[in-house]
């Protein structure tokens, strides 16, 4: 069985933050920043996902959170949906 990933482009006042891939398989998404967001300071997610951190210096993926509140979505992009997306 094939896997298949849908990937987005998350943009914030015409900058790239990053992208955000939902894997089917797993019910759950991963985001990772782009580098020149990094550069530019702005911290979208301070508590759950911050910019200074190891894991996004490194360019190591964020993984949504799995419980019902977040539906496999990080923490950051799951409020800023409506309810029950």
């Amino acid at each position: 069985m094939e896997t298949t990933n849908t990937i987005i482009k998350v943009v914030l006042f015409n900058h790239t933050v990053g992208y955000l891939s939902w894997n089917e398989k797993r019910k759950r998404a991963t985001f990772e920043y782009e580098q020149k967001f990094l550069d530019l300071c702005i911290d979208i997610a301070p508590l759950t996902m911050p910019i200074k951190s190891v894991r996004s210096q490194n360019g190591m993926p964020w993984e949504g959170i799995d419980e019902r509140l977040y539906q496999g979505l990080p923490a950051v992009f799951a409020d800023s949906l409506p309810d029950k997306w």
